[in-house]
C-alpha cells in the first residue's frame, strides 16, 4: 500500500514538474515572439 502511495506521489511530482516546464516554455514563447 505504502509502496503505490509513494509511485503516486512521484508520478504527480513528475507531471507537475513537466507542467511547471511546459508554462515557463509558453510564457518564455510569449514574451520573445513577436505577434
Amino acid at each position: 500500500m505504502m509502496k503505490k502511495v509513494i509511485t503516486y506521489l512521484k508520478t504527480l511530482m513528475i507531471e507537475k514538474t513537466s507542467l511547471d516546464q511546459l508554462k515557463a516554455f509558453y510564457l518564455r514563447f510569449k514574451f520573445t515572439a513577436p505577434i
